[in-house]
């Protein structure tokens, strides 16, 4: 149909140019396999009137529309490429975005599952390695001033008080290289 009113258009009456009727039987033109120098040659059969310098002026305004018809395709091919190419690379971006992003929140979730321990076997140690040399420290405080001869008492449990300290700044110690490694 775009090659009929082109043909149409081109045959229409330039200066001194017989003037074309567009209520003719064109059918001849809807044929595909037929070259394009041919359908005019068809058009022309049917306007016998017509000059020739018209018409080959017309032709070569045909001829013109076809190369420019051609080089519209290739441009639209072109674009097309460029446009499948950018979605691609677009869609690549997109899938390495969504890798990146999901590698990131497995290692939060990994970082957040060993502070976690850590923690939980920092309060472990808390409350049963330091609480428990602690209470040992305290119950030998509090048996030295309970008793009558706190001397006497003292140079009998100093060895134990002496090993639940050293004990005791063990565990300590034991907690700092935890929180520091």
């Amino acid at each position: 149909m775009l090659l009929l009113s082109v043909i149409l258009s081109l045959l229409a009456p330039a200066r001194g140019a017989v003037r074309v009727r567009t209520n003719c039987d064109l059918t001849i033109l809807k044929q595909k396999d037929e070259p394009v120098k041919q359908k005019v040659d068809s058009v022309l059969l049917v306007y016998p009137a017509a000059d020739k310098p018209a018409i080959n002026l017309q032709i070569k305004h045909l001829t013109e529309a076809g190369a420019i018809a051609a080089r519209r395709e290739q441009t639209l091919k072109r674009e097309r490429f460029w446009l499948i190419g950018c979605i691609m690379t677009t869609s690549l971006i997109s899938v390495i975005g969504a890798i990146f992003y999901r590698n990131m929140s497995q290692k939060r979730h990994f970082e957040r599952l060993l502070f976690e321990a850590k923690r939980n076997e920092l309060a472990f140690i808390n409350s049963h390695e330091v609480r428990r040399h602690l209470s040992n420290i305290l119950g030998i405080i509090d048996t030295i001033r309970s008793s009558d001869n706190r001397y006497q008492i003292y140079t009998e449990v100093e060895a134990h008080l002496f090993k639940t300290a050293t004990e005791l700044d063990r565990s300590i110690r034991n907690i700092g290289d935890k929180l520091n490694g």
